[in-house]
């Protein structure tokens, strides 16, 4: 595990989540947190059935070399709190909605925020939401069919 900022402690939680990070002290809105290192990987390497880490971000680039005294200016991922966090919060990130996507079948996100897209409550809702949007398409096709056949009969007696 990489070194991490006195101002974290890597903790395990007791409800089985795994393992977290909590705040050691208090962080204000807008403070930087850390940055998000890793390898760079294209989708086919990503897609590979013996890769176990996945906690993969979707991401868009343009190949370009690079000098090694411009490393610094690289583009990374800076992790900035987007609300206070009081000191023995666990601070929490979100993965991406392509994370969640491959994620959502094995388990939904209990880290509680009332913000929360991936929560089991909200996922629900958005299995409801996309059922309920599925019957009345498909009510509308059925209606459709039923009315187009219908004036198909109309015709075929107007004709005899």
């Amino acid at each position: 595990m990489s070194q991490i900022s006195p101002h974290f402690k890597v903790f395990r939680t007791c409800d089985g989540r795994g393992w977290a990070v909590r705040a050691l002290r208090n962080i204000r809105k807008g403070a930087f947190i850390g940055e998000y290192t890793g390898e760079l990987l294209c989708d086919a390497e990503t897609a590979r059935p013996e890769r176990t880490d996945t906690y993969f971000f979707e991401t868009r680039v343009v190949g370009m070399v690079v000098w090694e005294a411009q490393l610094e200016q690289l583009n990374h991922i800076c992790i900035f709190a987007t609300e206070n966090i009081p000191k023995g919060k666990e601070i929490t990130i979100s993965y991406g909605q392509s994370w969640w996507d491959a994620k959502l079948p094995q388990f939904s996100c209990r880290c509680g925020h009332a913000n929360c897209e991936y929560s089991e409550d909200r996922r629900k809702t958005e299995l409801q939401r996309l059922a309920a949007e599925m019957a009345a398409e498909l009510q509308a096709r059925s209606a459709s069919t039923v009315s187009s056949s219908s004036s198909d009969d109309s015709d075929e007696k107007r004709s005899v």
